[in-house]
C-alpha cells in the first residue's frame, strides 16, 4: 500500500509539473501568435511568417500551423506553403480536428502552382556535398522534382566550408528546371590541398608525418615567438631589479644624513653608502635590462611578422640548419642580468 501511495503522488507532482510547462508555453506562443497578426496587419508580411513559425515551434498548436502555412502563401513561398499545409492536414487528421477539410482544400489549390527543381548528379567526388540553398541533399533527392519556391534557387558543390560550384535557376510560379551537376570534373578542377610527407626528426627512417605543406608554425616563427619571450621575460626582471633600488630608499634614509647645500651633499655612515651603491646597481641593472628587453622584443616581433608563409618558401628553407636560441645568467662584481646567445639566420 504504502509503495503505490507514493507511486501516485510522484505520477501526480510529474502531471502537475508538466501541466504547469504547458501552460507557460501556451501563454508564450499566444503572445507570438498576437504579435504574428498585427505585423500582418501592417503589411509585413515576411517578418509576420517568422513570428507564427516561432508561435508554432514553442506550442504546436493546429491554429499556428495554419496561419503560418497561410502566411508562406501570402508571401509567395509556395512549396513552403504546399508543405505546411501538408503538414496541417496530418495533423488535424490525427487530432480528429473538424478543419481537416479545409486544410485539404488549401494544400490541394497550390499543387497548380508548385515550381519543380531537379538536380541531377553524375561522377563522384571525395568530400563533396550538394546544397540547394541551404539543405544539403541526400543521394536519395538526386535526380527526382522537388518542389522549390519561386524565385531565385541556388545550387552549390562544397568541400568543408568552400563552395567549389553554384548555379543559381530563376524559377517562375508553376514552372520546372534542371541543374546538370558533374562532380568527377569538378572534383578534377579542384582538387583537394596536396600534403607532402616529412620524415621524423629521429632516426631518418622516412616513417614521417603528413603535415600541411605550408605550415603556419615555421622555423622564422618559432624564432620570433622565442624572442618575443625573451623581451617579455626580459622585462619582468628589469621592473624586478627597479623594485629592488626603491626598496632601498628607507636604508638610504636611515644612514645618510637629509641633503644640504645647493649641491644635495648628504654623509653617510658605511651601512648607508652600501645601501646608495646597491640601489645604484639594482638601478643600472634595471635601466639596462629594460631597454635590452625592449631591442629584442622588437626584433622578435619582426621576425614574426615577416616569416614566409608559402610551401615553396618553407621548401627553400627546409634544408637550413637549426638555428639555437639561448637565454643565459649574467653575474659578476657590480653587475647582475641577462645574456641573449644563439643566431637566427
Amino acid at each position: 500500500m504504502a509503495l503505490r501511495f507514493w507511486v501516485a503522488a510522484i505520477a501526480l507532482v510529474l502531471s502537475l509539473a508538466t501541466t504547469r510547462t504547458a501552460r507557460a508555453d501556451a501563454a508564450v506562443a499566444d503572445q507570438l501568435f498576437k504579435q504574428a497578426k498585427e505585423l500582418l496587419k501592417e503589411g509585413k508580411i515576411a517578418e509576420a511568417c517568422k513570428r507564427f513559425q516561432e508561435s508554432y515551434d514553442t506550442d504546436p498548436a493546429v491554429g499556428s500551423l495554419m496561419n503560418l502555412a497561410d502566411c508562406l502563401e501570402r508571401d509567395g513561398r509556395i512549396a513552403s506553403a504546399y508543405g505546411r499545409w501538408s503538414e496541417a492536414v496530418e495533423l488535424t487528421q490525427r487530432r480528429k480536428d473538424e478543419r481537416v477539410d479545409f486544410a485539404k482544400e488549401r494544400r490541394d489549390a497550390l499543387k497548380p502552382k508548385l515550381s519543380f527543381l531537379t538536380i541531377q548528379v553524375s561522377g563522384q567526388g571525395e568530400g563533396l556535398s550538394i546544397y540547394r540553398g541551404n539543405t544539403k541533399l541526400t543521394q536519395g533527392a538526386f535526380g527526382i522534382a522537388l518542389p522549390t519556391d519561386p524565385g531565385s534557387a541556388v545550387v552549390q558543390v562544397v568541400r568543408g566550408d568552400q563552395v567549389l560550384w553554384e548555379r543559381t535557376v530563376v524559377l517562375k510560379e508553376a514552372e520546372s528546371a534542371t541543374v546538370l551537376v558533374d562532380l568527377g570534373e569538378i572534383a578534377r578542377v579542384n582538387p583537394p590541398p596536396v600534403k607532402r610527407r616529412v620524415d621524423s626528426a629521429e632516426g631518418g627512417t622516412g616513417q614521417g608525418t603528413d603535415t600541411e605543406a605550408a605550415s603556419f608554425w615555421g622555423p622564422q616563427r618559432v624564432a620570433g615567438l622565442v624572442l618575443m619571450s625573451v623581451g617579455v621575460a626580459g622585462a619582468a626582471v628589469g621592473f624586478t631589479f627597479g623594485g629592488l633600488a626603491s626598496s632601498k630608499s628607507g636604508d638610504i634614509d636611515a644612514g645618510c644624513t637629509p641633503a644640504s647645500g645647493s649641491d644635495g651633499t648628504r654623509f653617510c655612515t658605511d651601512s648607508g653608502r652600501a645601501a646608495v651603491d646597491e640601489a645604484k646597481t639594482f638601478a643600472d641593472v634595471s635601466t639596462y635590462t629594460l631597454v635590452a628587453s625592449g631591442v629584442i622584443a622588437a626584433v622578435g616581433v619582426t621576425v614574426f611578422v615577416t616569416a614566409p608563409s608559402t610551401a615553396i618558401e618553407l621548401e627553400d628553407r627546409a634544408d637550413a640548419p637549426v638555428r639555437r636560441i639561448g637565454l643565459a645568467p649574467m653575474l659578476g662584481p657590480g653587475v647582475a642580468g641577462l645574456s641573449l646567445e644563439g643566431e637566427l639566420w
